[in-house]
């Protein structure tokens, strides 16, 4: 049995992998079934909810058995009796409990929503990490083979001292360089780890190339979101449907609530049954609860409407930067992969038109450009998964 488990995580590990080339939706699910909190947080959740389920129960039957003394022998008797309230007062708590748990349910997914967005954005920044160490792991090669090019030419004459301890300073710098970048990529693995219920992540961090395939969606569809998925939104908006439903259940509880019950009593040597009914009339209870209600109602409806004010200000803001970051993306793209600026460069190098600390500088100017466009990218990237966050909710995540 415990071999067919570990061939069933292999296989879905496989699965998931596969998904990498898309959206990363089946490893953040893989990912967020593993986390620790998100399962206290479904399991607390779960418990509150289940904590509402006695409010609607019928009150307990009571038992009464009494017994008195007196020269002219024994009294006894016993009663038995169940109260209930008036019988449409049921159906709207059963109502409004039912809002109230889906309210409590989607107040977990706040939280839920912010584990998933920074697992999202930890494979993230492992993408970017993996393409900066790509970068200079480049430039290290390329350093090699210019140092073993001129440590020949040393040895023959034609060139000095100076050009190889040049290469070996620029070594020292991309080394250290390559260095953080393996640190970096390092502590997202272990942030990873950790999301993934400290379980071992290091297929998944080998398998990890791209960025993730989000684009910007048309602003009516972000609002589209917002609406159904926003958690401040969603939670009010259905404590106020809870409101509606609790007004109408203190409307049916001014009406009597009723008690009724079977007795027996033995006196003077005989049995006697029968029955007994009781009306209780709440005139005083449920003083100003209704009014209580209708407040609390117009709070959360204004809270809803609050959130989503501010989640689609929220929006907006995040459309400009993702579209200004794409606009200067693709400014920097063509440059950069233009291959003739690095052939260029070392064609000039080889025919002695510029010496080898031009070279060097020239050089450094391209990667320091092309550090910048992969930080842009990176943020870009970064940006896209934040205004795409709800889109985790829509996939079923």
């Amino acid at each position: 049995m415990k071999k067919n488990r570990i061939t069933l995580t292999v296989l879905s590990l496989i699965i998931a992998l596969s998904a990498f080339s898309a959206d990363y939706t089946s490893v953040i699910r893989q990912i967020a079934e593993n986390n620790s909190e998100i399962k206290v947080i479904e399991a607390k959740a779960s418990g509150d909810v289940s904590s509402l389920l006695p409010a609607n129960n019928l009150p307990d039957p009571e038992i009464d058995y009494e017994q008195v003394f007196g020269k002219a022998g024994q009294k006894w008797g016993l009663s038995v009796s169940q109260s209930m309230e008036w019988p449409g007062v049921y159906s709207s708590r059963s109502r409004a409990i039912a809002a109230e748990a889906e309210a409590l349910s989607f107040a977990s997914t706040s939280r839920k929503l912010e584990i998933l967005s920074e697992i999202k954005q930890t494979i993230i920044k492992i993408v970017y990490a993996k393409k900066k160490i790509a970068l200079v792991t480049r430039q290290l090669e390329l350093i090699d083979e210019l140092s073993a090019k001129y440590k020949k030419s040393y040895e023959m004459g034609n060139s000095t001292i100076l050009d190889i301890n040049k290469l070996k300073i620029e070594r020292l710098g991309y080394e250290h360089r390559l260095d953080d970048c393996r640190l970096e990529l390092a502590s997202l693995s272990a942030d990873l780890k950790a999301l993934n219920g400290d379980k071992n992540v290091d297929k998944i961090v080998e398998a990890i190339s791209g960025y993730p395939s989000d684009t910007i969606l048309p602003e009516s569809e972000y609002y589209r979101l917002v609406a159904e998925y926003d958690p401040d939104s969603r939670v009010n908006a259905l404590l106020s449907k809870t409101e509606d439903f609790r007004i109408d259940q203190l409307s049916k509880e001014s009406l009597p609530d009723f008690r009724i019950g079977y007795k027996h009593t033995f006196e003077l040597g005989d049995h006697f049954n029968g029955f007994s009914i009781g009306i209780t009339l709440p005139f005083f209870s449920n003083r100003y609860k209704k009014a209580a209600a209708i407040s609390r109602k117009e709070a959360y409806d204004v809270a809803a409407n609050y959130a989503i004010e501010k989640s689609s200000a929220e929006i907006r803001k995040t459309m400009k930067e993702a579209t200004d970051l794409k606009r200067q993306l693709e400014k920097y793209s063509p440059i950069i992969n233009d291959s003739r600026n690095a052939s260029t460069l070392r064609k000039a190098l080889d025919g002695g038109q510029i010496s080898l600390l031009t070279f060097i500088q020239e050089l450094n100017y391209f990667v320091d450009a092309e550090g910048e466009s992969l930080e842009i990218e990176y943020e870009y990237a970064s940006t896209l998964a934040k205004l795409n966050r709800y889109s985790l909710l829509s996939n079923g995540l």
